[in-house]
């Protein structure tokens, strides 16, 4: 018993008997003081959960929106020897000369009558193609090539809409303003952004704004890319 009682930090287990015990107001009180830590403790583990979520989410679209505007951005900059033919509006088709001379154009549109997925796996279903028509290959020969980013890379996100636009001049240089809007596969979380892009090659008389898509497909030299 005495050792019982020390372990206890009581002189006699009798002593241990006698004190007064916990009511149940105390209890109640007690475990509703816990409760509400928890509910706390767990709310903002939660939330940290989910802002820490949000912010990779937006990490990782930024980064494939960086992509996808870095290629366009080094493609139409480049353009050369020629015209470039946007659709009255926003077009969700750019043609031009590439710097090499060879025709091209750049898209994420699906459109009906034509067969994309023939052409590149995914691309014009919200994945960004870019079209070589006349693409000077390694062995010297020239043939049509297309570049896409893997489907992987886009990190469950996909192009929700590009389209192309009349910006204007600056220096006497034609402008193409371009809007990618990007949106999660399994959600509607959206990512938008907007670029101007200064083609230094060209005169801005070699901005060319047709009525609709389809003819910009048939103007002369393109009229071979489907």
């Amino acid at each position: 018993m005495r050792i019982l009682g020390r372990m206890l930090g009581v002189k006699t287990l009798g002593k241990l008997k006698n004190k007064k015990g916990v009511s149940l107001a105390e209890m109640l009180v007690c475990v509703i003081l816990v409760s509400l830590i928890s509910m706390m403790t767990c709310t903002g583990i939660l939330t940290s959960f989910r802002v820490g979520g949000q912010v990779s989410k937006v990490a990782s679209v930024q980064s494939v929106s960086d992509t996808i505007m870095n290629r366009i951005t080094g493609e139409l900059s480049d353009a050369y020897a020629g015209d470039v033919y946007l659709a009255a509006g926003e077009s969700p088709v750019v043609a031009f000369y590439g710097k090499s001379g060879a025709p091209m154009y750049i898209t994420a549109y699906n459109k009906p009558d034509v067969d994309w997925n023939s052409r590149a796996g995914d691309a014009g279903k919200g994945y960004l193609m870019v079209y070589y028509c006349g693409a000077l290959q390694t062995d010297g020969s020239v043939s049509p090539s297309i570049w896409t980013i893997d489907k992987g890379a886009y990190m469950g996100f996909a192009i929700d809409s590009l389209t192309f636009s009349d910006a204007g001049e600056k220096e006497n240089h034609p402008l193409v303003k371009v809007k990618l809007k990007m949106k999660a596969v399994n959600g509607d979380k959206t990512y938008s952004a907007e670029k101007i892009i200064c083609c230094y090659n060209l005169e801005a008389s070699n901005m060319r704004v047709v009525d609709d898509v389809d003819k910009i497909l048939k103007v002369e030299n393109f009229s071979d890319i489907l």
